[in-house]
């Protein structure tokens, strides 16, 4: 609907007016004519192009060769801009299986998925290419094929993330794989635990004791933790207070107890928002699309891992 389209719009328009630069869109969103018209207006409005960073998203059902290809032509078109700044394959594998029968296993899957997005990049209509909610070993995977530098891995990323997720991070920053986060302020069910369960402190009550120490708001404090990490995090908001409160997170600190106290979370109350991407997990007798991404026997690698 119209109306809808000029509130996106409005939204986007006000978060780089605030100085927000970093643009998280994809075609399974619904949002990419809106993130197109929006960047178009800040050009006119006299922001350069180049300090804007679009990024997109690959759904697994149209990973191959040419149908990747197509696919990310179809969101230029669909925003009208020149080029991406990121594109990303947005899960190891689908729900559906759909893409098996295009290019047989999920392995291959991947590989013809990310060598059309090496294939763009070398065009110049992608700037970056990376990976979204790639495990260790699927990093592992790519890393033996890939030409081109993994530039990013986003993943679920917060206070409370399954310890799977901080392995994850460990290895990018390992490999030189620069990690965004979303869901960076945590899982409703664990974040408000303390609504609705009685018992002792819990970390959310620990982060919000520094927080109040601080007069900061705790999601505030939860997004500063995610930076001190060396992550970059990318919480969704059409609230102007809340841009700006996401946005003021560079000229102040935690310190090194704080840090500690919010890393250590306990497990009991460790999750994550959406649960079909915990990283590394292997329910049994769930195959690849269930989203749970160690399920395919693990192959030797050349080289050791720098995960856990």
């Amino acid at each position: 609907p119209a109306a809808h389209t000029q509130a996106v719009a409005q939204d986007i328009a006000e978060f780089v007016q605030l100085g927000g630069r970093h643009l998280d869109s994809s075609v399974n969103y619904g949002n990419s004519a809106f993130v197109g018209e929006a960047v178009r207006g800040a050009v006119s409005r006299g922001v350069p192009r180049e300090e804007l960073f679009v990024t997109t998203k690959v759904e697994p059902e149209v990973f191959g060769s040419e149908v990747t290809q197509h696919f990310v032509g179809h969101a230029l078109q669909e925003m009208q801009l020149r080029y991406l700044d990121l594109v990303l394959l947005h899960a190891p594998a689908s729900f559906s299986g759909e893409e098996l029968q295009r290019c047989g296993t999920p392995r291959r899957c991947r590989k013809q998925a990310w060598q059309a997005l090496e294939h763009l990049q070398s065009l110049g209509a992608v700037r970056h290419i990376g990976v979204s909610n790639f495990g260790v070993r699927h990093l592992e995977e790519l890393a033996e094929y890939a030409r081109q530098p993994i530039a990013v891995n986003q993943i679920e990323y917060h206070p409370w993330a399954p310890a799977t997720h901080h392995a994850v991070v460990r290895w990018c920053h390992a490999h030189g794989v620069a990690v965004v986060a979303y869901a960076s302020l945590g899982s409703p069910h664990t974040a408000y635990t303390r609504k609705t369960r009685p018992g002792p402190p819990t970390a959310l009550d620990r982060i919000g004791g520094i927080a109040s120490r601080l007069g900061r708001p705790w999601q505030q404090v939860v997004l500063r933790w995610a930076v001190q990490h060396n992550v970059t995090v990318i919480p969704g908001t059409s609230s102007a207070a809340h841009m700006r409160q996401n946005t003021d997170l560079f000229d102040w600190s935690l310190s090194d107890e704080d840090m500690a106290v919010m890393d250590s979370v306990p497990e009991a109350e460790r999750g994550t928002v959406f649960s079909h991407f915990v990283l590394d997990a292997a329910p049994e007798g769930l195959d690849h699309r269930a989203f749970t991404f160690e399920v395919e026997p693990a192959r030797p690698s050349s080289r050791p891992s720098q995960g856990a």
